[in-house]
């Protein structure tokens, strides 16, 4: 976990960043905010609903996010084509829920230029879930 702490922390160093109250959880990767801001987190992607493992992975990102507030924080780009707010989401002090889904194998890597600061990284969390056969890699997904 000091690796993760790192990363984190080191995050968190001159980036914008803005508290919010996520009200919705569309699917694992996209929430909306109170404001009805819609979010779609950085550097992954979670199988879409209807595919294998995309109910599992909403279900768990309600749990991590869900009716509590959370720190936003963008990356280079600020805006995906369909209009959604690009960022990284923090529950707690340490918790960057872009990464916790990797860990637990609700995600995979998607990555989008601009947004490439931890690609690597989330490489490395993605390939650990694989080899712990966890989340949607039980089964070889």
């Amino acid at each position: 976990m000091g690796l993760l702490a790192f990363l984190v922390n080191e995050n968190r160093q001159g980036i914008l960043a803005k508290t919010v109250f996520i009200e919705r959880v569309i699917d694992g990767d996209t929430y909306v905010t109170r404001d009805g801001v819609h979010l779609r987190l950085i550097g992954i992607n979670c199988p879409e609903l209807k595919e294998k493992y995309g109910q599992a992975a909403k279900e768990f990102a309600e749990e991590l996010v869900l009716n509590r507030r959370a720190t936003i924080k963008y990356g280079k780009g600020k805006h995906d084509v369909y209009g959604r707010t690009l960022v990284y989401i923090y529950v707690g002090e340490e918790r960057m829920i872009n990464q916790i889904l990797l860990i637990d194998g609700y995600a995979e890597v998607m990555t989008v230029k601009p947004n490439v600061k931890y690609a690597e990284f989330f490489q490395v969390l993605e390939d650990d879930a694989k080899k712990e056969r966890v989340g949607m890699w039980i089964g070889g997904y």
